[in-house]
């Protein structure tokens, strides 16, 4: 890598954004359980459907809620 084409990052800024990708993917998931508590008519809610990386293996277990955080938390590093 050249040295004109390092960049360098403030990692106050680099860190605060990272917390706020956090709270932001935090909060996607409280509100599907929030809705899922009201919501609750016996069956999965959306953010409750789980789908297993490895089948099987409850420690891969990816619910509709984790994959929502997850794109919250990316648009929100990648803007």
């Amino acid at each position: 890598m050249s040295k004109s084409s390092k960049k360098e990052v403030d990692l106050t800024e680099l860190l605060s954004t990272c917390v706020d990708a956090c709270r932001r993917g935090c909060e996607v998931i409280r509100n599907v359980r929030h809705k899922s508590l009201e919501d609750d008519g016996g069956g999965p809610s959306p953010g409750q459907r789980v789908q297993y990386k490895v089948a099987g293996d409850a420690r891969s277990a990816l619910t509709e809620a984790d994959g929502a955080s997850q794109r919250v938390i990316v648009d929100c590093l990648t803007v």
